[in-house]
């Protein structure tokens, strides 16, 4: 059997990707929570088992494999709690009681708002660039002046963020503007500002070779060593991150190392980006050094990324808007948790709902699901205009509108304009307002935003099934179009638990829970969507809840 380490790692490239918690619940009433300080390795559905009939979920402790291999002269403990109920909702309610019920904790009024402020204005990440190139005035200035075409008309008024990744230093781990490129340090702040939006900047614990902090860096001791150096100094441990070949990581257990980058980070976060929020983009276990040493010992390197956010969240508390990833516990808000970036293509548009389907039932309702319309690599043409117009109008239903391909690139396609303002008028009439009371919800009981049909009726067995639709809350159903040249789907409108109650379409059409609608046309422009009725409705009455 192949078992593997349960750490993070990038999607597609490793088994689990860059979100887990080591928590498993299933359809008959039970949940398994794991120990953090357990060396996990895991099998689902192991190939070579399924060959002869069997499947499952094998947990193995284990000090065999690189992340845990640290501490391979301990004893392997395998700590878990397996707990049961008469059914779902009650098993899984009750581990939320358990698990979120005082999350809310230590937040500010400021926290609120701001996380109703992302749910409310979109991510515009300008593109990427290449090796050893860097954000100017110039290249900030011209991505304003695209976005803020005719394309772009539909967010008058407040526009959002503007992402910048670390590309904003001359170095990774300058933490500073250029001052070769920008002569007067907040110019990005200032041309972001005058466009109506705000700056946001990537921050890494990582540093350049090249940069002159890592030089200081290696003086003073401030990043992970080799192990088993025999340098009086010790020896750095170096990695790669991004499109940095050689690297090193910043010893956050290291009390020396935390200082200092808090006095980084207030220089900028004070000085020339003094209006900026953060995005800490904080690689996986994969991006460890190999042979690592913390100056304090960690159960496995994965705990690595919560010490980082803990640390910087100090220091701009209210200021980080997203986390690269989590591994055991959910970041303050109003970070959200940001999927790996997606390539370009139909298989990763149909990735998406499963993905924050699965995160918010393990607890992260805040779910940041990466740019509309994917990654395209370096050089290549945009997403074609039904990836994207497909992919849109999922995200508009979703915790966060991120955008890197902005809309105005498809302004001659015929149906993407008027496309376009209709789902504006959706997200501002329906889905925001939702989205930000259902925030509160979750901010209490850790209760996900984007809910699969179970939660609805938990007893229904086609409801556990159906992966490729979605709830918001109790009565907002989703049922995207994800399949090229798809002009119709198969719908399930689940059954209320109690009563006859009527769906309403987005066509204004009215229909019975607890049945499949087969064959349901969606144009290529068109989106899906239901809402529930209240109790009482009469036909004829109008569907409430609804852009028609």
């Amino acid at each position: 059997m192949r078992l593997t380490p349960f750490v993070t790692g990038d999607e597609a490239k490793t088994e689990w990707g860059n979100v887990i918690r080591k928590f498993w619940l299933n359809s008959r009433g039970l949940t398994i929570t794991v120990d953090d300080d357990s060396p996990l390795s895991v099998s689902i559905n192991d190939p070579e088992l399924v060959t002869h009939g069997r499947h499952g979920l094998c947990f193995q402790a284990s000090f065999d494999e690189f992340p845990y291999y640290y501490h391979r002269f301990n004893l392997p403990v395998l700590n878990y709690t397996v707990c049961t109920g008469a059914g779902l909702a009650e098993v899984y309610n009750t581990t939320l009681d358990l698990k979120d019920k005082d999350f809310w904790e230590g937040h500010r009024e400021t926290d609120f708002a701001m996380l109703d402020q992302l749910i409310k204005l979109p991510v515009w990440q300008v593109p990427s660039l290449a090796v050893g190139e860097m954000y100017t005035p110039g290249r900030i200035e011209a991505y304003l002046r695209g976005l803020l075409g005719a394309g772009a008309r539909a967010f008058r008024g407040e526009r959002g963020l503007v992402l910048l990744d670390h590309h904003w230093q001359e170095r990774m781990g300058d933490f500073t503007f250029s001052s070769t490129h920008f002569p007067a340090l907040r110019q990005a702040q200032d041309k972001v500002r005058e466009a109506g939006l705000r700056l946001a900047l990537t921050l890494n614990p990582f540093v350049s070779v090249d940069s002159p902090n890592f030089k200081e860096g290696v003086m003073e001791g401030l990043f992970v060593m080799e192990r088993n150096s025999t340098s009086p100094r010790g020896t750095p441990a170096l990695t790669w991150f991004k499109d940095e070949p050689v690297a090193a990581l910043l010893d956050i257990t290291n009390n020396k190392t935390v200082s200092w980058l808090k006095r980084k980070l207030g220089v900028v976060a004070e000085g020339d980006a003094s209006e900026a929020v953060f995005v800490l983009d904080t690689g996986n276990t994969f991006h460890t050094p190999h042979y690592f040493s913390f100056n304090r010992s960690l159960s496995n390197p994965d705990l690595y990324k919560e010490e980082f956010i803990r640390e910087v969240m100090e220091v701009v508390p209210g200021r980080v808007v997203g986390v690269s990833g989590a591994s055991s516990k959910r970041p303050k808000a109003p970070a959200f948790v940001w999927l790996s970036p997606l390539a370009s293509s139909w298989s990763s548009l149909q990735s998406i709902v499963p993905n924050i389907l699965h995160l918010g039932v393990i607890g992260y309702p805040f779910v940041n699901p990466g740019p509309i319309g994917g990654q395209p690599p370096p050089s290549a043409p945009p997403p074609s205009a039904e990836l994207y117009s497909r992919w849109w109008q999922l995200a508009i239903f979703l915790p966060q509108l991120h955008f890197l391909t902005p809309p105005n690139t498809y302004s001659g396609v015929a149906g993407v304009a008027s496309m376009g303002n209709r789902l504006k008028t959706i997200r501002q009439e329906v889905v925001t307002p939702l989205l930000q009371e259902l925030s509160k919800e979750a901010m209490r009981s850790g209760r996900p935003l984007v809910r699969p049909l179970w939660m609805f009726s938990p007893e229904d067995e086609t409801s556990q099934r159906v992966a490729d639709q979605f709830m918001l809350g109790e009565d907002l159903m989703v049922a995207p179009v994800l399949k090229e040249g798809q002009r119709k789907r198969d719908v399930y409108l689940p059954p209320a638990t109690q009563g006859e109650q009527v769906w309403c379409m987005s066509d204004s059409s009215v229909h019975s829970g607890g049945k499949w609608l087969n064959d349901t046309k969606v144009a290529l422009h068109e989106v899906l969507y239901f809402r529930l009725q209240p109790p009482g409705y009469v036909l004829g009455d109008g569907c409430r809840g609804l852009v028609l």
